[in-house]
C-alpha cells in the first residue's frame, strides 16, 4: 500500500479512508466549528493516545472547511495485504468535519488528523483531534503494507509549529491571496516527516493549500475550478521553499454546482445610512433610529428566493466574525419589515409582515444595523451564505 519515503502515510490513508469517500453531503452551511488550535495543541492532545516511545509521529494534517461536511467512509480500497483495526464493520460509517469561521491565516484548525508509525510492528495509527479532544480512528498494519526506511525516527520535537509556518506562508503571498478570496476558501496544512516533493530534499516540510473547492481533495459540490494558493515551508528552519497561486480543477465528472445565491439576489452595492425618526426599532423600521445601517437592494429575485434560503454575517478587517452588528432585517419594496434577526449574526429569522418563506421581490431591501458608532472605512465585509437549494454557494460584499 505505502512505503514511508515513497508515499506519505497520512495522505495515503486519508485518501483511502477519508478523502475518497463513497459519497459526501454538505452539512449545515452556517454551523460554526468548535474551538480551533494549532498543531502544537493537537500534538499534545494526541500524545495521550500513543504515549509509548515506540510510536513515531510521522505526519500532522489540519483542515479548516468553509462548510461543515459529512463524509461517508469508504474502506473498500484497503489492499488485501493490509489489516485494518477495528474492522470496517465496527468503524463509523461517516464522520462530520465542522466548518471554521475564524481567521484561517493563523495556522489553527478545527480538525486535525495525526499519523503515527510503529516500525517494530509495521503498524500505522491515525488519531483525530477535534475541540482539543483526541480519539483513535484506526490502525493499519502488515509487513509489506507499512514500511519505514532504516534509521527512521519520526518528526523531530523542535520543528516550527503550524502557527509559525502560517506566518511565513502569509508573508510569501498568502495574505494577498486571502484578501481577494474572502468567500468560500478552505485550508489544508500538512506537516510531513518525509516530504512528497523530491526536489526539497529529505527534510520535514509544511504543505499549505488555500483552496476554493467545496472540500479539499474531494469531489464535492462547489466551484468547478478556481485559483488556489500552494506553499511549502521547511519545518526545521521556517523558510518558505515555494509559494504560488495555481489554477485547479475542483470537480471531475460531477453534477452541476448548486444555484448561486449571488445571482438569485443580485444585491446592489451597500449604502450607509442613518436611521431616522424617534423610537424606531429593527422590527418596526429595519434600522433603529440614530443607528448606522447598511442598505442593500435586491436587484433580481426572479428565482423566488426566500429569507430562509440564505444567512447573513459580518466579518471585520481581519476576516474574523464581527460582534458589531445589532441586527439584520429584510424589507419589502414599500419599506415594511418582512423578517428580522437580532444580534451579531443572523441565526434565524423572526416574523414581521411576512416570514422566512416569503418570496422576495425586486426592490426588496436588506438592512444591517451596525449600532451607534460610524462604521465607515473599517473594512467590514458582509457574508451571504446560501442554504436550501443554494447550499454551498456564497457571496460577499465590502461594506464602505
Amino acid at each position: 500500500m505505502l512505503v514511508v519515503g515513497a508515499v506519505a502515510v497520512a495522505v495515503a490513508l486519508l485518501s483511502v479512508v477519508i478523502l475518497n469517500p463513497a459519497g459526501s453531503t454538505g452539512g449545515n452551511a452556517t454551523a460554526t466549528g468548535g474551538s480551533a488550535e494549532g498543531s502544537s495543541g493537537a500534538e499534545q492532545a494526541a500524545a495521550s493516545i500513543a504515549p509509548s516511545s515506540s510510536w513515531l509521529l510521522e505526519e500532522v494534517f489540519g483542515i479548516d472547511l468553509w462548510n461543515s461536511t459529512s463524509l461517508f467512509e469508504n474502506y473498500s480500497d484497503i489492499p488485501a495485504n493490509c489489516t485494518l483495526s477495528p474492522p470496517p464493520n465496527q468503524l463509523p460509517s461517516s464522520i462530520t468535519i465542522p466548518s471554521f469561521r475564524g481567521n484561517i491565516s493563523t495556522g489553527e484548525a478545527a480538525y486535525w488528523v495525526l499519523e503515527y508509525v510503529q516500525p517494530s510492528t509495521n503498524t500505522s495509527l491515525a488519531v483525530i483531534v477535534e475541540d482539543g479532544v483526541a480519539k483513535p480512528m484506526f490502525t493499519i498494519s502488515g509487513p509489506s503494507c507499512i514500511e519505514t526506511p532504516p534509521g527512521f525516527t519520526g518528526l523531530p520535537p523542535d520543528l516550527v509549529n503550524s502557527e509559525v509556518a502560517a506566518q511565513a506562508v502569509d508573508q510569501a503571498g498568502g495574505t494577498q491571496y486571502l484578501a481577494s478570496h474572502r468567500i468560500g476558501t478552505s485550508l489544508e496544512m500538512g506537516l510531513f516527516a518525509l516530504p512528497p516533493i523530491p526536489e526539497f530534499d529529505q527534510v520535514p516540510t509544511w504543505q499549505f493549500t488555500y483552496s476554493p473547492c467545496g472540500f479539499i481533495g474531494l469531489n464535492s459540490t462547489g466551484p468547478t475550478s478556481g485559483e488556489a494558493f500552494l506553499a511549502s515551508v521547511n519545518a526545521s528552519s521556517g523558510a518558505v521553499l515555494s509559494a504560488k497561486p495555481q489554477e485547479i480543477d475542483c470537480q471531475q465528472n460531477l453534477s452541476a454546482p448548486p444555484p448561486s445565491i449571488f445571482s438569485a439576489l443580485s444585491l446592489q452595492n451597500p449604502e450607509l445610512v442613518v436611521g431616522t425618526g424617534t423610537g424606531g426599532t429593527i422590527p418596526s423600521q429595519g434600522c433603529t433610529s440614530g443607528d448606522y445601517c447598511y442598505e442593500l437592494i435586491v436587484g433580481n429575485a426572479t428565482s423566488m428566493v426566500e429569507p430562509q434560503d440564505f444567512s447573513l454575517s459580518v466579518d471585520n478587517s481581519t476576516g474574523e466574525p464581527s460582534t458589531i452588528p445589532t441586527g439584520f432585517a429584510i424589507l419589502s419594496p414599500a419599506g415594511q419589515v418582512i423578517v428580522y434577526s437580532l444580534g451579531d449574526a443572523e441565526m434565524s429569522w423572526a416574523d414581521g409582515v411576512g416570514n422566512a418563506t416569503t418570496p422576495l421581490e425586486w426592490g426588496s431591501m436588506i438592512w444591517i444595523d451596525m449600532g451607534t458608532t460610524n462604521p465607515a472605512g473599517q473594512d467590514y465585509f458582509l457574508q451571504v451564505q446560501g442554504q436550501g437549494p443554494y447550499a454551498d454557494s456564497a457571496a460577499g460584499y465590502s461594506l464602505p
